[in-house]
């Protein structure tokens, strides 16, 4: 999942949790369980 997604939408979702104030670690691992819920294709985890 981390390798498929590209650099500049990683970048993004680091700049939006800094922020936000957030954790960028706990932002990005929240926005990657949103997008696996809502991705019925994907199936690795």
């Amino acid at each position: 999942m981390f390798l498929k997604m590209p650099k500049e939408v990683f970048e993004l979702l680091i700049k939006t949790a800094n922020q936000q104030g957030k954790s960028s670690q706990v932002y990005i691992v929240e926005k990657i369980i949103e997008a696996l819920k809502t991705d019925t294709k994907t199936e690795q985890f």
